[in-house]
């Protein structure tokens, strides 16, 4: 009676399991049943033909897209046969037309809908989107580049190589003149400013105009030119010629800038010297308790305090240099001597908003240059030696900080106060002694302003000549007492008050930071051992007891050694001794002192060879070489594979 019922009806109907019901049916189609199964529909040949007649005829008539669901609704039929009857119909040929998305669209509609489209950009020589896509091409985009592949995409039109011809030429040509161009007159009025925007820049491209198809982003070459979304093009030359042209102007602004901060930084450091310059008094117990504090961290605090009012002062004696504003150009186009005025001409030329794109334009431009032409005119001698100072100041830290982290490792090995130990001696003669004579050279030198030659042997006179020309170096001279002796619990002290001396502060560095060092020398042994060869025994050993003797140190210090072999000797002999390394760092060992006693012992035995008269005796090729390089070879393959595992 139906023509079709649906499974779930049936098993609703005869409380029957669906499967159950769909296995009898298909048991009995063509027998018993005459009909068909699809899915979960059961169909009579008849219902199916009825169906099939029904949207034939519908969608044969049809002009304009058809919903499958509006024909299933209007004729009281099931919208999936109504749908398999379209598509049935459509791959027979009989139906003329696609069905996307429960829509028919109908062949002839479709044609009619790219006439429209094509007749759209034939004439204007350019097509939005939106109209393709409300003439039913919902792939827009490609469906324009299938049709018309010489045309270019931009963000909301497809526009045709022929709008791009026009706008190459104008801007090719204010290039060649060193010009500018307002090309906005030749956009279509439909554009939006993205579209305009990505239209002039494939007209800036110089390839743009010969290769179909370009969008800006593939485009290669551009015009040497800057472009607005508004039309306006300025060409690099233009920006030159009007750069050029401002560049007298503020360098006069500039020398005026310069002159006026200059001279009140001479008037303020003239009342600096009057007021600290008094007459001579008998002030000897201030100047004594000075000295002292010098020697304590009250004037290292209030050195810092003269430091910050020193900035503080700079800062009030050199006002900012401000920048270049639109007001200054004006003022310049107006000056006086506007017969030679080349600004004057370039800018009045200009219309009003040309002339604001030109100013956005190199309004960043101008005031760099305009700070370089400030900044060249204030730059004095002074400041180069400030500038030196600060740079010295640093390289003094630096090497102070490798003293102090040598001091700690030495104090944590229990061989500071050992004067005549060998690594203590190394350290007072190469890297404190080093220090303590630029520290010397700069205090003489400030004091006798002649940078003399300071060595171990001529200290104290350098130090009695500056002392005679009226330098301070109690702090100096009480520092070379120290290091004459290798007073190890001393040397910090003694090296910041010689410091002060020199006027160089000279900080101890925290436990953060000697953490830092600490791991970045730990680091570096790492690395050297690793970037290590065999075919060098001799240096594997120096890197792995320079690891070795880091891990011991750390976290406290770290101790370098040179490469000589007695200085490997004097470390084997600390390493033998005591525990381990301590501290956070003492689970992190990535070396152990077994792993290299072999090296140690070949390599020994060779310096030993060489001790008793047999000079080929680690020479390569020898018995003893091929023992050390093997042994090398062991011990940086334990340490690949322990730095693998971690």
């Amino acid at each position: 009676e139906k023509g079709q019922l649906t499974i779930a009806e049936l098993s609703q109907k005869y409380s029957l399991p669906a499967e159950f019901l769909r296995q009898e049916i298909h048991a009995r189609l063509g027998t018993v049943i005459h009909g068909e199964l699809k899915n979960q529909y059961l169909t009579t040949a008849h219902f199916s033909r009825r169906v099939e007649s029904i949207v034939r005829g519908v969608l044969t008539a049809a002009c304009r897209p058809v919903a499958v669901s509006a024909i299933a609704t209007e004729f009281n039929l099931p919208n999936d046969s109504v749908t398999n009857a379209a598509v049935q119909l459509i791959r027979l040929a009989q139906l003329q037309g696609r069905l996307q998305s429960g829509i028919f669209t109908p062949a002839r509609f479709s044609t009619g809908q790219s006439d429209k489209v094509t007749s759209f950009y034939k004439a204007n020589a350019f097509v939005p989107f939106s109209l393709a896509k409300d003439c039913g091409f919902s792939d827009a985009h490609g469906f324009l580049q299938k049709e018309f592949p010489e045309g270019i995409p931009l963000a909301t039109v497809y526009v045709h190589p022929q709008l791009v011809a026009p706008l190459h030429a104008n801007l090719q040509e204010a290039v060649a003149a060193s010009s500018w161009a307002d090309v906005s007159s030749l956009f279509p009025a439909a554009l939006t400013p993205e579209d305009a925007h990505l239209l002039l820049l494939l007209a800036a491209e110089e390839s743009a105009s010969g290769r179909k198809g370009a969008s800006p982003s593939t485009c290669k070459k551009p015009l040497p030119l800057v472009t607005f979304d508004d039309g306006v093009a300025l060409s690099h030359g233009f920006l030159d010629i009007f750069c050029q042209a401002v560049a007298p102007f503020l360098a006069k602004k500039a020398a005026a800038e310069a002159e006026k901060s200059t001279a009140g930084a001479a008037a303020k450091h003239t009342e600096e010297n009057s007021h600290n310059a008094g007459p001579a008094s008998d002030d000897s117990d201030e100047e004594a308790e000075g000295r002292n504090r010098r020697r304590g961290k009250g004037t290292r605090r209030g050195r810092g305090d003269d430091k910050k009012k020193k900035k503080s002062a700079a800062a009030t004696s050199a006002p900012a240099s401000g920048t270049v504003t639109l007001g200054d150009i004006e003022e310049a186009c107006s000056s006086d001597a506007s017969d030679e005025n080349s600004l004057a001409d370039l800018w009045t030329s200009l219309p009003p908003h040309v002339q604001q794109r030109l100013w956005e334009t190199v309004q960043a431009r101008l005031d760099a240059h305009y700070q370089r032409c400030v900044a060249d005119s204030r730059r004095s001698f002074r400041e180069q030696q400030r500038a030196k100072t600060e740079r010295r100041a640093a390289n003094f830290q630096e090497e102070f900080e490798s003293i102090v982290l040598a001091v700690k490792g030495l104090e944590a090995l229990g061989i500071l106060d050992d004067a005549k130990h060998p690594l203590v001696v190394h350290l007072f003669k190469t890297s404190v002694g080093t220090l303590l004579d630029s520290l010397v050279e700069a205090a003489v030198a400030e004091a006798t302003s002649e940078p003399p030659q300071v060595n171990t042997q001529n200290r104290r006179q350098c130090l009695e000549k500056a002392a005679q020309a009226g330098g301070d170096v109690e702090n100096l001279l009480r520092a070379c007492d120290v290091v004459q002796k290798r007073a190890g619990a001393d040397l910090i002290d003694s090296l910041q008050g010689a410091a002060e001396d020199s006027h160089i502060l000279l900080r101890v560095p925290d436990k953060r930071r000697v953490k830092q060092l600490v791991s970045s020398r730990r680091a570096a042994a790492q690395e050297a051992l690793a970037s290590s060869t065999s075919c060098d025994p001799a240096a594997v050993l120096h890197a792995a007891l320079g690891l070795l003797l880091v891990q011991r140190t750390s976290p406290h210090g770290s101790i370098p050694f040179p490469k000589d072999f007695w200085a490997a000797t004097t470390v084997w002999a600390l390493l033998g001794n005591g525990a381990a390394g301590s501290g956070e760092f003492a689970g992190k060992s990535s070396l152990a002192l077994a792993d290299v006693q072999p090296l140690w012992l070949a390599v020994s035995g060779g310096e030993a060879g060489k001790a008793r008269g047999e000079a080929a005796a680690d020479a390569p090729g020898s018995e003893t070489h091929r023992v050390m390089e093997l042994e090398a070879s062991k011990l940086l393959n334990v340490f690949a594979e322990r730095n693998q595992k971690k």
